[in-house]
């Protein structure tokens, strides 16, 4: 609505406030149809009971957009609507949850935290294609791409000075540069596959198999890149950051760590399902 745009958009524009996700739950992941956190209508509120999973970035966010279900007797892609809840509100609580590359998560529960009406983000029932909008723009994965390139770029740099101990470059072993010309060719790939879903996205078309494939070979092309600089550096890779002796301070350890995260606005799996279906139109 024009008041949620007023309210919202100038400070995410501004930058003065963060959003986390509210999609997955305990019971409910890939098959996010099947959500059981309820939103029930009670006057000028609705009334949120359950709970969700793996919540990134929850303990720096001061809003979260999420999901719920709004008519438990519709079918389950039916009766889902989306809102935006300040996570100060009472009732909301934060479990957390570690990940493998050092963040902190959350499961996030919801004991009858009450919202406004003005909280209800599009028509209600009509949350799931509000969200799967949202997940096409999500998998275009442009800023892991932006991460990755940085890290790589400055890796390749390293690799052409001398080594630490004075010896010859790492990058004049035949090995090495066959390696860093093989990654340098998935790096140019990967970001050709991120700037076409920019095109689209700034040509008014939405990007739906396109970000599925920018997103997966990204996710794969980082650890391709993780695992290579790992065995290139040996032992000194697994150093982290903070180690006087941590190449590129640590972060082709923390990067590797990362790259096990494989999944993201839904699992590989999810995302070979879209190229498939919508991608090339072959049968469910």
């Amino acid at each position: 609505t024009p008041d949620q745009k007023d309210r919202y958009l100038p400070a995410i524009a501004k930058g003065e406030v963060e959003y986390c996700q509210g999609f997955s739950e305990p019971n409910v992941g890939s098959d996010l149809g099947s959500l059981e956190l309820r939103a029930e209508r009670d006057g000028d509120e609705y009334v949120l009971n359950g709970s969700k999973m793996f919540t990134s970035y929850a303990y720096h966010a001061d809003y979260m957009y999420l999901l719920a279900r709004t008519d438990p007797q519709a079918q389950k892609h039916r009766g889902i609507s989306m809102f935006i809840a300040d996570l100060k509100t009472l009732g909301i609580g934060l479990t957390p949850l570690p990940y493998i590359n050092g963040e902190m998560a959350a499961q996030t529960t919801f004991d009858n935290v009450r919202l406004p009406l003005s909280c209800l983000i599009g028509e209600e029932n009509r949350g799931w294609y509000h969200a799967m909008t949202t997940l096409d723009y999500e998998r275009s994965g442009l800023w892991r791409y932006a991460n990755v390139r940085r890290v790589f770029d400055d890796f390749v740099e390293f690799c052409n000075d001398s080594s630490p101990d004075g010896g010859q470059p790492l990058a004049e072993h035949p090995l090495v540069r066959h390696q860093l010309a093989q990654r340098r060719l998935g790096m140019e790939t990967w970001k050709l596959l991120c700037w076409n879903v920019a095109w689209m996205q700034s040509s008014g078309a939405l990007p739906n198999s396109e970000a599925s494939v920018a997103f997966l070979y990204g996710s794969e092309e980082r650890l391709r890149f993780a695992e290579m600089a790992m065995e290139v550096l040996g032992p000194y890779a697994t150093l982290r950051s903070g180690s006087p002796l941590a190449p590129l301070l640590g972060n082709i350890e923390g990067i590797h760590r990362e790259a096990m995260h494989l999944h993201g606005a839904g699992t590989t799996e999810i995302h070979r399902n879209i190229i498939a279906q919508r991608g090339l139109g072959m049968p469910r």
